[in-house]
C-alpha cells in the first residue's frame, strides 16, 4: 500500500532515477555526516608548489545538491590548518579561502593546527593569517603548534595573543625544539574543559620537578597525554598526572640501548619502588622510535622500566610497538639476559591489570615462550595483534628471538577436548608473518577450533582474521582452507605486502620477487 506521505514517482522520471548515484539519494542530514567523517584537514599554505586547498572544498563542485550540503555543515569548515614556509609569499586568494572557512564555520568549535617550515621567521608576515583566527580563539577547541626549526618567538606571539581567550580549549600539542616555561601561563585561564596535552620536544632538560611545580598547566585535568622524550620525563609527568585515562609514550631506542652497555657511564633512571597507581588509566601506548639503528635490538630497558612503574587496574587496551624493520643481533649475547628481565617486568605488569581486552606487541624482540607467559596473565583479552619482524643480514641464522607465531604459540591458542587454552574470549586476531609455510597446519588448527563448538571449554567464537605477509613464502600457501572458513562466515583478509628498508638491497633482475609496496589481496576486500 502506498504511503500518504511519499509523492507517487513521475513514470517519466523513474529511468533517470534508477542511474543516480546512490550517495546522491541520501538524506541531507546523513550525507553531512558522511562528509564529515571524511574531513581530515582543511591546509593552507603553498605546499610543493602547488596551491593549498581544503578537504571540504572538494565537495562543492561535484553537484549542487553536495554543495548545499557542505555550506550547510559548519563543522566541515571548522578544522584549520595553516602551514607557513618564511621563503615564499602567498597569493591573496590564501587569505580569501581561510576567511571563508572561518566563516561558513559559524559558531562551531575550531580545531587549529599552524605549523612552520623553513628556517627564517618574519612574524610581521603572518599578521593577516592570525588575526583571522584571533578574532575566533574563544571558539578555539584544540590548538596544535609544530615547528621543528624552533620559531618560538611564532609561538609565544600567538599565546600572548590568545592569553585570557581560550576558553573553550580542550587539546593543545606543542612540537617544538626546546621548551619554555612561559608557554604554558596561558593555560592558568583554560576551563575544566581542558583535558589533552601532547609534547614532543628534545629538550629532556625540561621535565624536572622544579620545573613542573611551577609551570601553570592543570596537571591534574589532564586525561590523555603524550609525550615523546626520555624515560626520565615520562616518569615526571606520571607523577604529576595521576587522572590519566589514556596515554602514548615515545621514547628514543639508543638511549636505552646504550644504559645496558656497561662499558658507557650513562645510567637508567632507578626503578621506583611502589608503582604510581593510575586508577584511571584504560589505554597506554608505548612506542620505541629509531629501533632499526644498530645494536638498539631488545632497547627495552627503560620500557621495563616505565612499565615497572606503573599499576593500572582498569587498563583495557595495552600496545607496545616499535619501527623497527629489522634487529641487529650483534650483541644478542649481552641482551639476551636483559630480555628475560624485561619479558618479567612485562608478565608483572599485566598482571597488575586483569582486565585487559586488546593487546598489540609489534616487532618486539620476545621469544614464544616470553608471550605465553604473557597470555596466561591476560585471559580476558578478546582482540590480538602480533608483527614479526625479520633480522639482520649479517646475524646468526639460527637466531628466531622474534619468531613469536610459532607452533608452540599456536598450539597453545588452539582449543583442545581435554584441556584449555590460552585467551578463551579471542574473537579478533591480527597477524603480521616473517615465515608462514612451517606452521600453515597448526594455524589452520587453531582457527578451526576457535570456530567450532565441539569443545567442552567455553570459548569465544573467532569473528575476524586480518593477516599479512612480508615475506614471499605465501606463494606456497593453501588458500582453499581459509576460504572455506569465509565462505562460513569468518570476516577475513588476507594479503601480501613486501617491506623494504635501506638495510635490504634486491636484485632488481629477478623477476621471481615483487618488490614493492604494493599489496597483493588474496582473501578480503581490495582497498584499490
Amino acid at each position: 500500500m502506498e504511503s500518504p506521505t511519499r509523492q507517487t514517482p513521475d513514470p517519466e522520471k523513474a529511468p533517470l532515477v534508477q542511474h543516480t548515484a546512490p550517495i546522491n539519494r541520501l538524506p541531507p542530514e546523513l550525507l553531512s555526516r558522511i562528509l564529515t567523517y571524511m574531513v581530515k584537514w582543511n591546509r593552507f599554505g603553498l605546499l610543493q608548489g602547488y596551491e593549498s586547498w581544503s578537504q571540504a572544498l572538494y565537495f562543492c563542485p561535484v553537484c549542487r545538491y553536495w554543495r548545499d550540503v557542505a555550506l550547510s555543515t559548519p563543522r566541515l569548515w571548522s578544522i584549520i590548518t595553516l602551514s607557513i614556509d618564511f621563503n615564499r609569499r602567498y597569493p591573496p586568494i590564501i587569505l580569501e579561502r581561510l576567511l571563508a572557512h572561518v566563516k561558513r564555520s559559524q559558531n562551531t568549535p575550531i580545531s587549529f593546527k599552524f605549523t612552520i617550515n623553513g628556517p627564517h621567521a618574519d612574524p610581521e608576515y603572518l599578521d593577516p593569517y592570525l588575526n583571522a583566527l584571533f578574532d575566533e580563539a574563544h571558539r578555539w577547541r584544540s590548538f596544535e603548534f609544530e615547528a621543528p626549526w624552533g620559531f618560538n618567538s611564532v609561538l609565544m606571539k600567538i599565546l600572548e595573543s590568545t592569553e585570557g581567550k581560550l576558553v573553550a580549549l580542550e587539546s593543545l600539542t606543542i612540537d617544538v625544539k626546546s621548551l619554555e616555561k612561559n608557554m604554558f601561563n596561558f593555560l592558568q585561564h583554560t576551563t575544566p574543559a581542558f583535558h589533552s596535552l601532547t609534547l614532543i620536544s628534545e629538550d629532556s632538560d625540561f621535565f624536572t620537578c622544579v620545573n613542573l611545580a611551577s609551570l601553570s598547566i592543570p596537571f591534574t585535568q589532564i586525561t590523555n597525554l603524550h609525550l615523546d622524550n626520555i624515560t626520565t620525563a615520562v616518569l615526571a609527568l606520571i607523577e604529576v598526572c595521576p587522572n590519566l585515562v589514556s596515554a602514548h609514550f615515545v621514547i628514543p631506542a639508543l638511549a636505552c640501548r646504550r644504559y645496558w652497555l656497561d662499558d658507557v657511564g650513562v645510567r637508567s633512571p632507578k626503578k621506583k619502588a611502589a608503582p604510581y597507581h593510575l586508577s584511571s588509566l584504560t589505554q597506554l601506548t608505548i612506542e620505541v622510535s629509531e629501533s632499526s639503528q644498530k645494536s638498539s635490538d631488545y632497547a627495552f630497558a627503560d620500557v621495563a622500566i616505565i612499565i615497572h612503574s606503573l599499576k593500572a587496574p582498569a587498563l583495557k587496551s595495552f600496545a607496545l610497538t616499535t619501527d623497527a624493520k629489522r634487529f641487529d643481533a650483534r650483541y644478542d649475547m649481552i641482551a639476551s639476559k636483559r630480555n628475560d628481565e624485561f619479558a618479567a617486568t612485562l608478565e608483572g605488569f599485566l598482571a597488575r591489570s586483569p582486565d585487559l581486552a586488546y593487546l598489540h606487541v609489534d616487532c618486539v624482540p620476545l621469544k614464544d615462550q616470553d608471550l605465553l607467559r604473557v597470555m596466561l596473565v591476560v585471559p580476558h583479552v578478546t582482540e590480538l595483534v602480533l608483527r614479526e619482524v625479520g633480522k639482520a643480514r649479517k646475524a646468526n641464522t639460527s637466531d628466531k628471538s622474534n619468531n613469536v607465531i610459532t607452533k608452540t604459540f599456536l598450539d597453545a591458542l588452539t582449543m583442545k577436548r581435554k584441556s584449555s587454552a590460552l585467551l578463551p574470549q579471542l574473537r579478533h586476531i591480527r597477524f603480521t608473518f616473517r615465515d608462514f609455510v612451517s606452521i600453515q597446519k597448526p594455524f589452520q588448527k587453531f582457527i578451526d577450533s576457535r570456530l567450532g563448538t565441539s569443545s567442552p571449554h567455553p570459548c569465544s567464537t573467532l569473528q575476524s582474521a586480518y593477516i599479512k605477509f612480508t615475506h614471499d613464502g605465501y606463494r606456497a600457501f593453501d588458500w582453499s582452507h581459509l576460504r572455506e572458513r569465509q565462505r562460513a562466515g569468518l570476516a577475513i583478509r588476507v594479503f601480501f605486502q613486501w617491506v623494504i628498508d635501506d638495510d635490504d638491497p634486491y636484485d632488481s633482475n629477478d623477476e621471481d620477487k615483487h618488490y614493492d609496496k604494493d599489496e597483493k589481496v588474496f582473501l578480503g576486500y581490495d582497498t584499490e
